[in-house]
């Protein structure tokens, strides 16, 4: 979780999670450094996701669409295994159900989710 927490504080967002953030008072400096790099490049996109952003909003000019849309420029990567195990369910439940599915946490990790009777 305070994997979890750091990845969101170096994106600009808050946890939301009740805990000691102590650890996030120690990095505080690093945060501001890595904030002001993406900042500086926040318009900078790699070749390959250049050419993506291009092929898109000229397809969308020659179908008449007169708006360019962006490629999402800061992500949530998840860099370490299980990372996308505690992000898929509530911090605060064991539970999740959707339209789509329903998803339970259990001992041994994550119980796939399901869409209904097998």
């Amino acid at each position: 979780m305070q994997r979890i927490c750091m990845q969101l504080a170096a994106l600009g967002h808050q946890c939301g999670i009740d805990s000691h953030y102590s650890y996030l008072e120690v990095a505080d400096s690093l945060l501001r450094n890595y904030s002001q790099h993406r900042r500086l490049l926040a318009h900078y996109r790699c070749p390959a996701d250049q050419r993506i952003q291009d092929y898109l909003n000229a397809y969308l000019q020659r179908n008449g669409i007169n708006s360019d849309i962006g490629l999402p420029g800061e992500t949530f990567s998840l860099q370490q295994a299980g990372l996308a195990r505690e992000v898929s369910l509530p911090y605060s439940a064991n539970y999740h159900q959707s339209p789509l599915m329903e998803s339970y946490r259990v001992a041994q990790g994550d119980l796939p989710p399901t869409s209904g009777p097998v």
